[in-house]
């Protein structure tokens, strides 16, 4: 270093490609900027990695879940049925649960505009939903009984009713129970739905004074039990995913494979289905899906939810077995899936909401 005056630009005799270089000090302020950003470095790996003295992302993410669920507990634990049936006479909650019922996306998809669904539509294959504007419950007529569904989703796996908690937050659930309950009066008589679960399963129908029981159809046929030895053919596992399939996603997705027009999207040639790696197909399973695709690369334009998530329904090996099914079926030839692979997303892939097509496709598929 040259003797110099720090104010005073000095050369270097080396020139290189016609080029001469400074041979300045550099200013005090990014000397320290530079010195405090090492230190800082080193207090902080050893903080993070060594003495785990710094919260990781996910710890942190998991103390703001336990937050949210403290505050949705303690909003729970307010409500009752009688404050239910007097917010379905509140005007203003009336109006703002029948707002999100109504929306594009929302309940009027599956239940109708009548809250009637398939009972007084039967044409209207997209109306799956069951009716909530008469008086035949299957999971129970009670405001709470309701809450919980519209919360919690369906106890029947097979029907795809999911849980609009997650979407929706504990505040629109209870305004669109009270706009049910607007379609009600309290103490009506209650029908038990014909296909109602038995008693000691799912909540059955409230018991009201003047109720009359239908006669009562058996459960929907529950899945499969797990084989007792895992199949580890191609054929055998694509035998087990057939029966998962036929237990949970045929509904919307058809024994065909072809979906339904508008509502639930072909798997049959699907270019989702058909990807090198299924990394997305299995967080679609496990996390679910909303909003339009692209399928085939063309839109696919849903009002629906287009995918449930069934992380707490189907077990690895399930989802594995199904998805190798839809992968070898319909035309369709991919290769196999395997439990190791969905465990893996599983454990690694902590997500609270459905995914969207944006999102999703920032997982590599090849």
């Amino acid at each position: 270093m040259q003797n110099q005056d720090d104010n005073t630009p000095q050369l270097r005799d080396h020139i290189y490609d016609g080029i001469q270089e400074y041979d300045q000090k550099l200013p005090n302020w990014w000397l320290f900027t530079w010195y405090i950003t090492i230190v800082f470095f080193v207090i902080y790996w050893l903080g993070y990695y060594q003495f785990k003295m710094i919260a990781t992302d996910e710890q942190i993410i998991d103390t703001a879940i336990a937050k949210i669920d403290d505050v949705r507990k303690k909003e729970l634990e307010s409500i009752d049925d009688k404050k239910l049936w007097a917010m379905s006479q509140d005007p203003v909650v009336v109006a703002a649960g029948k707002a999100t019922f109504m929306a594009a996306d929302k309940c009027v998809v599956c239940h109708g505009a009548d809250a009637m669904g398939k009972k007084t539509h039967p044409e209207n294959l997209t109306l799956v939903g069951l009716p909530l504007a008469d008086q035949e419950w299957k999971y129970g007529g009670k405001p709470l009984d309701v809450l919980k569904l519209v919360r919690k989703g369906s106890p029947d796996v097979t029907k795809g009713m999911p849980a609009w908690e997650p979407v929706l937050g504990t505040k629109r659930c209870v305004e669109v129970t009270a706009y049910i309950m607007s379609l009600h009066k309290e103490g009506e008589p209650v029908t038990v739905a014909p296909d109602a679960p038995p008693a000691g399963g799912a909540p059955a129908a409230a018991p009201v004074a003047g109720a009359t029981p239908a006669a009562a159809a058996p459960p929907a046929a529950p899945l499969a039990p797990m084989p007792a030895v895992a199949p580890t053919t191609l054929e055998g596992q694509i035998a087990e995913g057939q029966k998962v399939y036929m237990a949970v996603c045929f509904a919307c997705h058809q024994p065909t494979g072809m979906g339904l027009p508008g509502m639930f999207p072909p798997l049959a040639g699907s270019d989702w289905v058909n990807a090198p790696k299924p990394d997305r197909l299995i967080r679609i399973v496990l996390q679910g899906i909303s909003g339009p695709i692209t399928l085939n690369g063309a839109p696919f334009n849903t009002p629906a939810p287009i995918m449930p998530p069934q992380s707490a329904v189907l077990n690895d090996s399930q989802i594995a077995w199904a998805l190798t099914y839809v992968r070898n079926s319909f035309g369709n030839k991919a290769d196999a899936v395997t439990p190791e692979q969905v465990k893996a997303i599983r454990d690694s892939e902590k997500r609270a909401l459905p995914w969207t097509e944006a999102d999703i496709k920032l997982i590599p598929d090849r």
